[in-house]
């Protein structure tokens, strides 16, 4: 933890579920600022990601991190350090790394050699901003009380507009919908 001290932390795991990982990326530069760190950085939530990094949702933790929390850590695989008190932790920035490029810097150190790095971001929170979502309802036929969810989701990525990541679903479900009122079909849930 004492290592962690004016550097830049690099949250570096084996994937194994997202669900698993994903308390890294969400809670990583809080984790990584109560050990004094200045910035950190988060493997892509992924097995592999061909040199594209993964982002996703992250936010800094407030108020107390209890052993009673580990249930919602993918495992309690959270280790002692990062229990405590989080109200007086700065916020610190926060990047993405590509899997591959987690793992060679893991190499890197590894050999004992020393790694500078240097961040410069320009990413910044604009405020509150108006967000949609598309719903659609077709009641069942025989059981209207027991629901049928299909969904998808759009969000964006650093390296892209987020058209696959999954609004290619949200087109996939909305089509599905426009084929079953066009074939006449009522299903029983």
């Amino acid at each position: 933890a004492e290592l962690a001290n004016g550097r830049i932390v690099i949250f570096n795991f084996q994937f194994t579920s997202y669900g698993a990982v994903r308390p890294y990326r969400t809670h990583g530069p809080s984790f990584a600022a109560k050990l004094g760190a200045v910035a950190a950085g988060i493997s892509s939530l992924a097995s592999f990601s061909l040199a594209s990094p993964h982002t996703g949702s992250m936010s800094y933790r407030s108020g107390t991190l209890n052993a009673e929390d580990r249930a919602s850590w993918g495992g309690g695989e959270l280790p002692d350090v990062f229990l405590g008190n989080y109200s007086a932790v700065p916020p610190i920035p926060c990047f993405a790394l590509s899997t591959e490029d987690a793992h060679m810097l893991q190499r890197i150190q590894r050999r004992g050699d020393v790694l500078r790095m240097r961040v410069e971001m320009e990413a910044k929170m604009d405020g509150v901003a108006l967000s949609r979502n598309l719903v659609a309802e077709i009641e069942g036929s025989e059981k209207p009380d027991e629901v049928v969810v299909m969904s998808g989701h759009y969000d964006s990525w650093d390296v892209g507009c987020g058209a696959q990541d999954d609004l290619a679903a949200s087109v996939v479900m909305t089509k599905a919908i426009a084929n079953i009122q066009q074939l006449g079909l009522r299903p029983r849930r």
